[in-house]
């Protein structure tokens, strides 16, 4: 707080405030210090040379440090944005004129000289600066940084930003006029103290000019009406300049006259309220304007009305276009989630008022990923532009069709019908012409592009379900219409609901699973003579109460939530202790072990020093592992997998490439990894003796590892008839219930002995054995 003795030429207001705590402080310091430079000049005139340049340099001192702390907080933000190099641009050139300013006053001889000089020049040059720098360049980036931080996108915040500070500019006049009235009367009584009335008059008549020229050289809007005859008194240059650019002819007084006519209509409200404030709708210049009418001067019956006016069409342009980006999607101009889910707030409402039932439609397109990744995603976005389009045209004027983000929209429906069975034949026909919507092919860049969709639909009457609960209703009916092969339909019912609380179950006792529930399981890998060439390692988890869990219920809860990861690492860990114990075994000691990795977790940043940790903390050689990785890493990042891969192969672990032929892997792709082993997917065997189609891509993908020089292991074995097939197209091991269930490593153990290692493995091992007798 200033003292109370000090009278303030720049006295702070709460509308300089940017909402940013630590520049707000700093921005009232500087103007403390400033108001004190310039109380200290005007009240003390015979202040020491030594004083002056030290009041002088405290200032600029605070100056850099306040720059340095909001260069902080903008780079932190917007580092490299237009906008804060501009700010840094202002501050650099703050800088290096204060440098100037402050280099000329060191040369002058006489204290009275340069504190005439600080008073006239350098005072009015700092509260210019300041006012424009607060007032605009700060609170633009502050309130840039504030809708940033409430998670605006950069280009939202910066026009919401836009429109706030312009209107400031307002407040700003607002602050110039109370600025000279303080100024002028210091002014008027120093220099009646210090010098001759003729000086004195001077300087009134050169504030007054400096005065017309700020408001001059602003943009906005000021003149002045008497309240006599409601005549124009003044005007500035801004008013002039917003006539001329809309007015075709030379101006003239009648010109002013619309104006002027103004304030008539708001006279009484001005004099109530001593400011009235008013969107004027300029509609001879299609404009829009903000005037803010004041009472500023009354001297015996003589009354004067002065109006800021600020031209804000473009900002209601730029605000009217901001809330329409907000509630809309930018790609398809469709609703977005935010609008659609609002809307289905209200339609719930509506349906419990009426007793008419609302449907929700999700929908997405099926395998869209295949067209962004195999043709780009340039055409991926023409597409989802044209099912916008071509979908839009099926609804009704108060039904809302939304895109919720990536490939997926959502339909909502009002008012249907108080009748369940008419409102499901309703939504079912709506339904069927989505999905004939997607019978013809999509025709863009060129190119004839056949897709399919997946539609879930949740029936609701009435708010009692929630706007949340219709929303996953739709989604898990969306996700059973992709289970049953796409391009279909399908209603929640119950046992959807049912999979729900089953999946929840999962995914919670899952967490705590680990390491107490789950077991690993091996699974034999054979060669054509049935001898035993290595194992896979199979994840099982024994619950305490329902037993045995399916992997494949739990698995894929896993990927989702994450938890795979540690599961993962844990069975490495496992089977490296286990792959130890085995090298005190004649036999076992160099059988390979095949142990599956995740996408997820081969993603992780420090997945191979992960890795390369547990073999140094267990002793095993990498030599007898083997990575199981399914063709979906293969999509994206190629060049980053592959170097991956090649920091493990250091290590010594080969790589076997799982599901093969169900995935999007490219053969280039496939061609630069260094896999040992391709696995033929158990959806190609278990028709391959009935299938014709089957048995030729298994016969391809054998023709393909022999070319490449990489072996090839069938899984999902069952039937002999399956394993001649096979063997005749020159598979080189093969793994299924034909040999081997998973079982636990004592009974694995127990198998191997009985079946026998392959010959290779067999020397292998007895050769090691005699070197470590001979050692």
């Amino acid at each position: 707080m200033p003292p109370p003795d000090l009278i303030e030429s720049f006295p702070w207001s709460e509308r300089f405030n940017t909402g940013l705590a630590q520049v707000d402080e700093q921005h009232r310091m500087l103007l403390h210090l400033l108001n004190q430079l310039v109380f200290d000049l005007a009240v003390h005139p015979y202040l020491s040379e030594a004083q002056l340049h030290a009041s002088v340099q405290a200032l600029v001192d605070y100056t850099h440090y306040h720059f340095d702390t909001e260069s902080e907080i903008w780079n932190q933000y917007l580092p490299g944005h237009a906008l804060e190099l501009h700010h840094e641009n202002e501050h650099e050139n703050f800088r290096q004129k204060i440098a100037t300013v402050v280099a000329s006053l060191r040369e002058q001889a006489q204290p009275s000289v340069v504190q005439r000089l600080l008073l006239e020049d350098v005072a009015p040059f700092l509260i210019r600066w300041l006012a424009y720098h607060i007032l605009e360049s700060d609170r633009l980036l502050a309130h840039i940084v504030l809708r940033l931080q409430a998670g605006d996108t950069i280009k939202t915040a910066t026009i919401s930003a836009e429109y706030v500070v312009r209107d400031n500019k307002r407040f700003y006049v607002d602050f110039v006029v109370a600025n000279f009235l303080r100024f002028s009367d210091i002014a008027v009584r120093l220099a009646t103290e210090m010098a001759a009335r003729q000086e004195a008059q001077r300087a009134v008549e050169n504030t007054q000019a400096h005065l017309q020229a700020l408001t001059d050289s602003t943009d906005d809007l000021i003149w002045s009406v008497s309240t006599n005859d409601f005549r124009m008194q003044t005007c500035n240059q801004g008013l002039m300049r917003y006539l001329r650019q809309h007015q075709p002819s030379e101006l003239t007084a009648e010109d002013l006259q619309e104006f002027v006519s103004l304030f008539r209509e708001h006279y009484l409200e001005t004099q109530n309220y001593g400011a009235y404030t008013l969107e004027y709708e300029d509609l001879s210049h299609q404009r829009t304007l903000l005037l803010n009418f004041n009472l500023i001067a009354q001297v015996e019956q003589f009354q004067e009305i002065t109006v800021f006016g600020k031209d804000i069409t473009d900002q209601k342009q730029l605000m009217a276009l901001a809330s329409h980006t907000s509630l809309h999607d930018v790609l398809t101009d469709l609703p977005n989630r935010r609008l659609l889910l609002d809307r289905l707030h209200l339609a719930l409402l509506s349906s419990k008022r009426t007793g008419r039932h609302g449907a929700l439609l999700l929908f997405d397109l099926d395998d869209f990923k295949s067209i962004n990744d195999g043709i780009g995603h340039d055409v991926g976005d023409l597409v989802l532009v044209e099912v916008a389009r071509r979908i839009g045209l099926i609804f009704r004027g108060d039904d809302t069709f939304a895109r919720m983000g990536d490939d997926e929209f959502c339909v909502l429906l009002n008012d249907l019908s108080a009748n369940k069975e008419a409102s499901v034949t309703s939504v079912q026909s709506i339904a069927q012409k989505i999905l004939v919507a997607f019978k013809t092919p999509f025709l863009v860049s060129g190119q004839s592009l056949s897709c399919t969709c997946s539609i879930g639909v949740s029936l609701f009457l009435g708010a009692s379900e929630g706007f949340k609960e219709v929303m996953q209703q739709a989604e898990s009916a969306m996700y059973r219409a992709k289970s049953d092969g796409k391009d279909s339909a399908r209603f929640f019912d119950p046992s959807m609901q049912a999979y729900l609380i089953s999946r929840l179950a999962i995914e919670t006792g899952l967490r705590s699973a680990l390491p107490d529930q789950l077991r690993v399981f091996y699974q034999l890998q054979v060669n054509g003579e049935g001898q035993v060439v290595g194992a896979e390692v199979l994840l099982r988890w024994q619950h305490p109460t329902q037993g045995f869990i399916s992997p494949e219920l739990f698995v894929p809860f896993a990927e989702e939530s994450g938890i795979i990861v540690p599961i993962g690492y844990w069975v490495l860990r496992q089977v490296c202790g286990q792959i130890r114990r085995w090298e005190q075994d004649d036999l076992l000691m160099l059988l390979p072990i095949s142990i599956n990795v995740s996408v997820k977790q081969f993603n992780q940043p420090d997945f191979v020093e992960r890795v390369g940790a547990i073999l140094d903390e267990t002793g095993v050689s990498g030599h007898l592992l083997k990575m199981e990785l399914t063709e979906s890493l293969m999509v994206d990042h190629v060049d980053e997998v592959c170097h991956k891969m090649m920091r493990l192969k250091e290590c010594g672990i080969n790589f076997s490439l799982d599901d093969f032929g169900t995935g999007y892997s490219s053969l280039s792709s496939l061609s630069r990894l260094p896999l040992t082993q391709i696995k033929i997917d158990r959806a190609f065997v278990r028709d391959i003796t009935v299938n014709p189609t089957n048995a030729t891509i298994a016969r391809m993908i054998t023709s393909l590892c022999k070319a490449l020089h990489l072996t090839v292991i069938a899984e999902g074995v069952e039937e002999r008839s399956q394993l001649n097939l096979l063997n005749d197209m020159g598979c080189d091991g093969y793994q299924g219930f034909l040999f081997s269930e998973p079982v636990p490593a004592d009974r694995f153990e127990s198998i191997v002995r009985h079946r026998g290692v392959c010959c290779a493995l067999a020397d292998a091992a007895a050769a090691t054995a005699k070197i470590q007798s001979v050692e």
